[in-house]
C-alpha cells in the first residue's frame, strides 16, 4: 500500500487554528478553531437546568415530568452546572455537581458512559452490591433502562456523559427517589 502523499491534519500551531488536508472545494472544509481549556477550571460553567416541560424528560410512569409530584427547580437549584466549552455536536455533556448533591434516580433509553475528571461520584443502581465509588480517571457504563442515582463526593465532582446515539434521541425517565417534593 503506498504511503499517503500528505498528512490528514497538519501540526496545530500555537494560534489554535489548523488546516485540514487534503484540500477540498471552498465551503466543504474550513479552518477550525481549537479551544484549549481545563474541564476542572472555573471558567465555562452555567447552571444545569432540567426543564420539566422538555419532551425528553419523563416521570417514571411515562407521563410528563412537569406533572410529577416533585419540585424540579428546588431539587437542582445551585447543585449542578454544565460546561459551555464542550460542543454538544460531539455528543458529550460536561457536568459539575456540588459536594454531596444526590441526582435523583433516573434511567435512560440509551446506554450511558460517564467519565469522572475531578472529585468522586457514588453510583447506586439498586443492586445488592450497593453504591460504587468512581474517582477521577475512572469511568462507568449504565445500561439502557437501568435506574440509578449519583451522589457527588465531599469535594463535588466533574464528569462527562456520552451516549451511543445523538443526545436529541436521549429520553430520561425520572423516579421518585431523591427529589424535593412539591
Amino acid at each position: 500500500m503506498p504511503a499517503p502523499a500528505r498528512p490528514v491534519m497538519t501540526d496545530i500551531p500555537c494560534n489554535g487554528m489548523s488546516d485540514v488536508t487534503p484540500p477540498r472545494p471552498p465551503g466543504k472544509i474550513r479552518r477550525v478553531a481549537i479551544d484549549y481549556f481545563s474541564l476542572l477550571g472555573d471558567e465555562g460553567w452555567t447552571p444545569l437546568i432540567i426543564d420539566p416541560a422538555d419532551r425528553q424528560q419523563h416521570w417514571v410512569d411515562g407521563g410528563a415530568l412537569a406533572a410529577a409530584p416533585v419540585d424540579v427547580a428546588a431539587t437542582f437549584e445551585g447543585a449542578m452546572w454544565c460546561s459551555t466549552k464542550i460542543d454538544p455536536a460531539f455528543n458529550l455533556l460536561g457536568v459539575r455537581a456540588r459536594a454531596g448533591f444526590v441526582v435523583p434516580m433516573r434511567h435512560h433509553n440509551l446506554r450511558q458512559l460517564t467519565i469522572v475528571f475531578g472529585g468522586e461520584l457514588d453510583v447506586d443502581d439498586g443492586s445488592s452490591d450497593g453504591a460504587r465509588t468512581i474517582r477521577a480517571g475512572q469511568f462507568f457504563v449504565v445500561g439502557a433502562g437501568t435506574p440509578y442515582t449519583l451522589t457527588a463526593g465531599r469535594d463535588g465532582v466533574t464528569f462527562v456523559e456520552t451516549w451511543p446515539r445523538p443526545a436529541v434521541e436521549l429520553e430520561t425517565y425520572w423516579h421518585a427517589r431523591g427529589w424535593v417534593p412539591n
